[in-house]
């Protein structure tokens, strides 16, 4: 309906353009083309349908661009196999990552990630654990990944899954309160591949 309707404006505006000529109409055809553009991108604004976020993030969920993830208020999300990691999150793991070696690096990260939320900002010794934890599972998710022959750049694969970890501000803030908690700490880079 709307394109249909866009048409006819279109066709009616370049067909009686010469009618609607004055004074005050430009003469110059760059300011014409320009008026016209600007013309067209209001009655295209106008008659769009507005989404709301979420709306939005459905619609890219349905269509497949973006995975779909839980996002309710529980900061842990579903486990209902208790092995550390969202159900949403192993699922898009096991649907992505076929080879078992990096099916595992990358579950070893999810891990690693879901551990984050649950520290807090005050339990340093904890969020001490929790990071050589999730240092060996990117030192793992590097070790396995190459970035060649198709697959994904490990800091790829990393970024992916922290963003999927922290899909909810609730998550978000908790991510930032264990980071908080490693504020002036240091750690060193583990010995081996740091596969579990």
């Amino acid at each position: 309906m709307k394109h249909s309707i866009l048409k006819i404006v279109i066709s009616f505006v370049l067909a009686n353009k010469h009618k609607v000529r004055s004074k005050r109409w430009p003469k110059n055809k760059m300011t014409e083309l320009v008026v016209m553009t600007c013309l067209l991108g209001i009655l295209v604004g106008c008659g769009a349908e507005a989404q709301t976020p979420k709306e939005q993030v459905v619609a890219l969920e349905s269509s497949g661009a973006i995975p779909k993830l839980e996002r309710g208020d529980t900061l842990t999300g579903t486990d209902a196999n208790t092995n550390g990691v969202r159900d949403d999150i192993e699922a898009y793991i096991v649907a992505n990552y076929t080879n078992g070696a990096q099916r595992a690096a990358a579950m070893q990260y999810a891990k690693g990630m879901q551990k984050t939320l649950t520290v807090g900002s005050t339990d340093v010794q904890t969020a001490k654990e929790v990071q050589r934890q999730s240092s060996l599972a990117n030192k793992c998710l590097y070790s396995t990944f190459d970035g060649s022959a198709g697959t994904k750049h490990p800091a790829a694969v990393g970024t992916e899954l922290e963003k999927m970890t922290t899909n909810t501000k609730q998550r978000l803030l908790a991510y930032l309160a264990f980071n908080k908690a490693l504020d002036g700490t240091s750690w060193g880079t583990p010995a081996g591949d740091g596969c579990e």
